[in-house]
C-alpha cells in the first residue's frame, strides 16, 4: 500500500475518532445538564423549599427592588412567580454538569446565583415602576426581561467555561515548565533556587503565548500586494 494512502487513511481515522469523542463528550454534558436542571427544578418546587427559602428570598428581592428603583407605580406583590427559580435552576444546573473540579463548579454556581438574583431584583423593580402602564408592563414582563435573563445566563456560562479552559492551559504549561526545569537540573547538576522556579513557572506560559502571537501575527497580516489589490478593489 502506498505510504501517502496509508497516511491519509490514518489521518481520516484519527479525525473521525476525534470528532466521535467530541460528540460523545458533548452529548454526555448535555444529558448531565438536563438532569441537573430538572433535579433543581424539582427541588425548588418542593413545598418546604418554597415556603422557607424561595418565598422569603423573593420578598427580600422585592424590598431591595423598592430601594433600588423606587416605590412601584401601583401596589404589587412579589410572589413565587417572581422568584427567578427557573433561571436559577437552569444556570446552576448547566454549571454543575460541566466537567470541572467541584471547587470551580461551586464557585461558578455561586457567581451564577448572584447574577440571576441581581438581575431578578432589577426586573422586579422595573416592573413595579411601569405597573401603571399595561402595555409597558406586558412588554417588559413577557419579552424584554426573559430575553435579558436568557442572554445573561448564556453569556455568563460561556465566559466561565472560557476562564476554566484558560486556567487549565496555564496550569498545564506551568507543570511542563516545572518538569523541564527539573530535567535540566537533574542532567546538568544545577539546582535552581525556589524563587527562580516560581518565576519561570509564571513567565514560561507568558513567553509561550508571546511566541504564538508573534508567529501567527505575520500570517494574518496582508502582504503589500494584497493590500494594494484590496485598496484598488475597494476604490
Amino acid at each position: 500500500m502506498p505510504t501517502d494512502t496509508l497516511r491519509s487513511r490514518t489521518r481520516a481515522a484519527s479525525s473521525a475518532w476525534c470528532k466521535s469523542a467530541v460528540a460523545s463528550g458533548a452529548a454526555r454534558f448535555a444529558l448531565r445538564a438536563v438532569a441537573w436542571s430538572l433535579g433543581l427544578f424539582g427541588l425548588l418546587r418542593l413545598n418546604w423549599v418554597e415556603t422557607h427559602a424561595l418565598l422569603p428570598l423573593t420578598r427580600l428581592q422585592g424590598r431591595l427592588a423598592v430601594g433600588l428603583c423606587g416605590v412601584p407605580a401601583l401596589p404589587i406583590d412579589a410572589t413565587l412567580a417572581c422568584s427567578g427559580a427557573d433561571a436559577l435552576a437552569l444556570c446552576v444546573g448547566v454549571i454543575l454538569a460541566y466537567p470541572a473540579s467541584w471547587r470551580m463548579r461551586l464557585a461558578g454556581a455561586g457567581g451564577g446565583v448572584t447574577l440571576v438574583l441581581g438581575l431578578n431584583t432589577l426586573r422586579i423593580g422595573t416592573l413595579g415602576r411601569v405597573a401603571a402602564s399595561p402595555a409597558w408592563f406586558e412588554t417588559l414582563h413577557v419579552y424584554v426581561w426573559p430575553a435579558v435573563l436568557t442572554l445573561a445566563i448564556a453569556g455568563y456560562v460561556l465566559a466561565w467555561m472560557r476562564v476554566l479552559t484558560g486556567l487549565a492551559l496555564l496550569e498545564l504549561s506551568q507543570m511542563a515548565t516545572l518538569v523541564a526545569l527539573h530535567a535540566l537540573a537533574s542532567h546538568s547538576g544545577l539546582a535552581p533556587h525556589v524563587r527562580d522556579v516560581r518565576a519561570w513557572a509564571v513567565v514560561g506560559p507568558l513567553l509561550l503565548v508571546a511566541a504564538v502571537v508573534n508567529v501567527d501575527w505575520p500570517r494574518r497580516r496582508p502582504t503589500p500586494a494584497a493590500a494594494a489589490a484590496g485598496g484598488g478593489a475597494g476604490g
